[in-house]
Order: C-alpha cells, then sequence, then structure tokens
C-alpha cells in the first residue's frame, strides 16, 4: 500500500484527491486543503490539475503542465491522456500583446513537447505565436506597418542571429514590453542553433558556421519549420499554406488583409552581394530577404 502524505492547510476549502495506477483511477477521498490533487502512483508525484483544454489555463498552471511533461518526457499521446484531451499538438491559448495599434489578442499555439533544451535540460511545451484559422491562414505580430521589422546586424562584418538587432532589441522589446507579464514569468531560455558568416564583400558563397546562442524568444530555423527536424505540428502539417502568415490590418480575427514574408533565424547561403536572412515568402515556401531595408513580419517561439 502506498504511503501518501497530503499537506493541510487551516483556511481552506475541501478538495479532491484523485488516486490513479496505469492510467486507471483507484479512489478518491476529500481533505480540508488548498487545491484538489491527483497522485499517480507509477510516477510517485502529483500529477498537476489542470483544465482538459489547454487554452483555458493560466500560464502558471501550464508552466507547471510543463514541467510535469518534462520531468517524465510524455509524448503528446500520454499528456492527452493524464491532462486532458485538449492539450494536443496545435492546441491554442489567447493573449494580448501590445502593437502600434494598441493592445491586440493574438494566439500562441503548442507546436511540440519535450523537443528543445537548454544546457540539457528539456523544455516541456514549445510554442509559437500564431494561430490557425480553418487551415488558412496565421496571425503575426504586425497590425501596422510600424510593427513589420528589417533584421539588422551589428557588428557589419560577422553576420548572424546573434549580432541581429531582431534578436537584441526587438526581441528584448517584445518580452519586456509588449507580452503580457503572467507570460514572461514563465518562458524559459532554450539553446539554438543557426548559421553565421565571417568577413564582407561582394559574392558571398558561405560555408555552415554553427552558432549556439540562449534566447528566451527566438525566430525559427528553415530546418524547423520544413526540415527534417520540423517541429511535430509542421511534420503533422507540411502544405505550404499552414507556413503563410496574414498581415492583420486592423487585428480582425479571423485575419484580413494580404500575407506578408516572416523572418528566419539562417543566414541565406548562397551567392548574393548583400547579406541575406532566410524568410518564408507569401506562398508558404521559403525565401530570403536583405538584412537592413526589408520590414518584414515577425513571428516568434518560445518554450516554457
Amino acid at each position: 500500500m502506498a504511503d501518501i502524505r497530503v499537506a493541510y492547510y487551516d483556511d481552506i476549502k475541501d478538495a479532491t484527491v484523485t488516486i490513479k495506477q496505469g492510467g486507471d483511477i483507484k479512489g478518491k477521498f476529500t481533505v480540508n486543503q488548498s487545491s484538489d490533487v491527483e497522485i499517480d502512483l507509477d510516477r510517485g508525484i502529483p500529477v498537476p490539475v489542470v483544465e482538459p483544454v489547454f487554452g483555458n489555463n493560466s500560464w502558471e498552471d501550464i508552466e507547471k503542465a510543463a514541467d510535469y511533461i518534462r520531468t517524465f518526457n510524455l509524448n503528446e499521446d500520454q499528456i492527452k491522456k493524464e491532462l486532458g484531451a485538449g492539450w494536443f499538438v496545435g492546441a491554442f491559448k489567447g493573449d494580448y500583446i501590445t502593437t502600434s495599434a494598441g493592445s491586440i489578442m493574438h494566439y500562441y499555439k503548442i507546436i511540440d513537447y519535450n523537443r528543445d533544451s537548454y544546457q540539457g535540460v528539456r523544455r516541456g511545451i514549445t510554442l509559437e505565436l500564431g494561430f490557425e484559422y480553418t487551415s488558412l491562414m496565421n496571425t503575426v505580430l504586425g497590425t501596422q506597418a510600424a510593427d513589420l521589422k528589417p533584421m539588422t546586424m551589428k557588428p557589419e562584418n560577422e553576420y548572424s542571429w546573434r549580432n541581429t538587432d531582431m534578436r537584441n532589441t526587438i526581441m528584448t522589446d517584445i518580452i519586456n514590453n509588449r507580452i503580457s507579464p503572467e507570460l514572461k514569468n514563465v518562458i524559459k531560455p532554450v539553446n539554438k542553433s543557426s548559421n553565421k558568416i565571417i568577413g564582407q564583400g561582394s559574392g558571398y558563397i558561405i560555408p555552415f558556421i554553427p552558432d549556439i546562442t540562449d534566447d528566451m524568444l527566438f525566430l525559427f530555423s528553415s530546418d524547423e519549420i520544413m526540415g527534417s527536424n520540423a517541429y511535430k505540428w509542421y511534420q503533422n502539417n507540411p502544405n505550404p499554406i499552414n507556413r503563410q502568415r496574414v498581415f492583420t490590418g486592423l487585428g480582425a480575427f479571423p485575419p484580413i488583409g494580404s500575407e506578408q514574408k516572416w523572418w528566419l533565424r539562417d543566414v541565406y547561403e548562397g551567392n548574393t552581394s548583400y547579406p541575406r536572412f532566410l524568410c518564408i515568402g507569401t506562398d508558404g515556401n521559403l525565401n530570403s530577404s536583405t538584412v537592413h531595408n526589408t520590414p518584414i513580419g515577425v513571428s516568434f517561439g518560445f518554450c516554457i
């Protein structure tokens, strides 16, 4: 018989303790404590009690679930069984982002579980800014032309995600001033690999030089979106139309407006007179754009 210990509090309510084993409920009892508890005898620690629909949870509860997912390296089927059917890859949560048009509701979508890591420690959930609407378009951070951003790099002789204004200025602005404080508090750092080039001049033909950065918010790589190492949501939805992003002229939902390119963090490795970064074009396929004078869409990712 398992020895189950429950912390008691003087001031709270009746709460239900659920005992599970092998995925089945073995029993329940009521105690006076702060909140409901679920204990899985196979795991030895409480299962987080969350809403079965992902988007109905607070960011704090999502963080607790992410820690549980990471600890036991759960796959999607296990997650849906233990946390609820609404915790599928592609599930989304709405939250406000401050744009030049004011505070606008945007949507964060789960794109994979237990995929990214930081210094060898897994991150439970990876999300991206974007919302699939009837398998057609996704929103981007951009309700006015002012919200479309050039990549821009300093110093001029090293071209990499690490040295972009996009990473060091715009992403810092987004996490400190645009997203909600509740979301900011649960975002975890993650290691990201990118390529870089050294030198300047015309006619770049660039070898791949790996560069590992520590990021709170990140742009995606082409491999993460449409390569052999794509996030699960993109593996499940490979049609280019699912990579399109629409410029929401009035922050409308469903999105209205015209499709926009959106930045990736890869340096373009072809022959070009000016440094370029890869992007996803208006048709949802791979493209590239010059770094200094081309403001295009920003669709970022993060981990919890």
